[in-house]
This record gives structure tokens, C-alpha cells and sequence, in this order.
């Protein structure tokens, strides 16, 4: 799942605008080609966008939040054994969900 920015110039960019840098959740992303940025499903996020040319970057706008819609879950790690049997035939397999379940 992927979050697809969009935005309006700065209204006085100071320069050539050489690439935006986006921070997620506190995390930043420099958007240089593409305006996505990974995220999960049914998440909370808050997102702040800053222009920057090549003589630095300005501040970040004000937050926009958005919570992502449910998504399909990630694939499970795969099981383990928990207990072997007397018999050759029966395994027990332990399962765990996905770390991320999207919904």
C-alpha cells in the first residue's frame, strides 16, 4: 500500500525547486521521481511536506492527517514446529499472524 502525495508549489520558492521531502510519522522520505511513500493498512499518519532547492530546504507545512483504508493483510511468517508426536505422521505446527494485518 502506498500513500500518493500531492501538493501545490510554494507560492515564493526562492530558487529552482530541486526535489520535496515528505515526513510520515516522523520519518522522511526525499520525493524525487515519485510522490508515494509506503505505508499499511488502516493507520494512522501524519503527513508535512518541505520544498527544497539546492541551497536547502525551507520549513514544513502545516500536518495533514489521514488514516489508510483496510488493506489486505501481509503474508503470515512461516509456521513452526511446537510439538513432535510419537507417531511420524503428526507434526503440530504453530502459526503467527502477520505483523502487519492491514485491518
Amino acid at each position: 500500500t502506498v500513500l500518493r502525495l500531492s501538493w501545490d508549489e510554494p507560492r515564493v520558492p526562492n530558487g529552482l525547486i530541486t526535489y520535496y521531502t515528505a515526513e510520515v510519522n516522523g520519518e522522511t522520505h526525499q520525493l524525487v521521481d515519485n510522490n508515494t511513500v509506503p505505508v499499511h493498512g488502516n493507520t494512522n499518519y501524519t503527513v508535512r511536506l518541505q520544498a527544497c532547492t539546492t541551497v536547502g530546504c525551507g520549513p514544513f507545512s502545516s500536518s495533514y492527517s489521514i488514516t489508510t483504508p483496510v488493506g489486505v493483510p501481509e503474508a503470515p511468517p512461516p509456521p513452526t514446529i511446537s510439538e513432535l508426536m510419537s507417531s511420524p505422521s503428526v507434526v503440530h505446527l504453530q502459526l503467527t499472524p502477520p505483523l502487519h494485518p492491514n485491518g
